[in-house]
């Protein structure tokens, strides 16, 4: 299932992506005084001059764009994400069994007639002021 990208797309795609080189371009030169990086300055008028006139012309452009999205977002949500979950999560688990911490209370306990923990009621001004 192909989606076709509306001229709306792309000069909003141009226009975002031409006024970040810009601001990359003119960054120095505003805030250190020093000399604009002038790769940055034609890379951001190729992008917007197309983006104002004719946007068609960024199509492909975009379409590599948002291949290159998908991907890092592949990697983002399996590598990244694997890691963060095999890094942290785990081992705090791990840590946590091994003193014997159940916070879920799922151990079976034979003497017990029933799991189900008794609730006193709360008073209904507890919902007064929520937020």
């Amino acid at each position: 299932m192909e989606q076709t990208t509306t001229p709306k797309q792309l000069r909003s795609f141009g226009c975002l992506m031409g006024g970040m080189c810009l601001l990359i371009a003119l960054w120095p030169l505003v805030i250190h005084g020093r000399p604009g990086r002038w790769w940055a300055l034609m890379l951001g008028a190729g992008l917007l001059v197309p983006a104002l006139v004719m946007p068609r012309l960024l199509a492909p452009l975009y379409a590599g764009w948002m291949k290159l999205g998908a991907w890092m977002s592949w990697i983002n949500t399996r590598l990244i994400l694997s890691v963060g979950f095999f890094g942290l999560v785990t081992p705090i688990a791990l840590v946590r069994r091994a003193f014997g911490k159940d916070s879920m209370r799922r151990r079976f306990n034979a003497d017990l007639s029933t799991y189900r923990l008794a609730r006193t009621e709360r008073p209904g001004s507890h919902l007064y002021r929520q937020y």
